[in-house]
């Protein structure tokens, strides 16, 4: 897969192979994405999706919509209840108010 860049240039980005790897395979960077100081997933909230417009993110307390085109709306999240909002309407996830308040609270949001 390539990507355009901002100068119109192509770059070459992720590459793909129709082979078979075991589960253990993956072990190492699936625990780093779940656990480590460093990766992004364990610094604040993200969910994103994919559309047919392009893209939509709740990352932390911003809500970003991304254009076919790479523009991007990045709109401020007001509260918590705008945040559970936005899950339950975009994304079908029902957050339940103790963890999105527990989010809330936590230096990482």
């Amino acid at each position: 897969m390539s990507s355009r860049g901002i100068d119109d240039t192509w770059k070459p980005g992720y590459r793909f192979a129709n082979v078979v790897r075991p589960m253990a395979h993956f072990e190492r960077m699936c625990r780093f994405h779940q656990t480590s100081p460093q990766s992004p997933f364990t610094q604040k909230r993200v969910c994103s999706l994919a559309t047919r417009d392009g893209r939509i993110t709740l990352s932390g307390n911003e809500w970003i919509v991304t254009g076919l085109d790479g523009s991007r709306v990045m709109t401020p999240i007001v509260d918590e209840d705008e945040a559970r909002t936005l899950l339950k309407r975009h994304f079908g996830i029902d957050m339940p108010i103790d963890i999105a308040n527990a989010q809330a609270s936590s230096p990482r949001s």
